[in-house]
């Protein structure tokens, strides 16, 4: 992650962000994963969503997707638009 001063988001700070959001507010962020799936996704069974990187300009989920038997790990990247300006934006 590249650095554009003190108002990046840091490593440390994105890990409590997403260790405060899987643990606190789960069904969030189990919520954030299913507005993303793709149409031809949504039949399918989410699981294990968690939240896993915020930055300024995006954040990353990690979830499970199952169709039927066959099941796969899967992450996204969602762009904030516009970008945050400060990771009081964040909240």
């Amino acid at each position: 992650m590249s650095s554009s001063g003190n108002n990046e988001i840091s490593a440390d700070v994105s890990r409590r962000m997403c260790t405060h959001m899987n643990e606190d507010h789960a069904a969030s962020v189990y919520a954030m994963t299913l507005a993303i799936l793709p149409s031809s996704d949504r039949s399918a069974k989410v699981s294990n969503a968690k939240l896993t990187e915020i930055t300024l300009r995006s954040y990353k989920l990690a979830y499970r997707l199952c169709k039927g038997d066959a099941c796969q790990l899967r992450d996204a990247t969602v762009s904030f638009t516009p970008p945050l300006t400060s990771q009081k934006d964040a909240r």
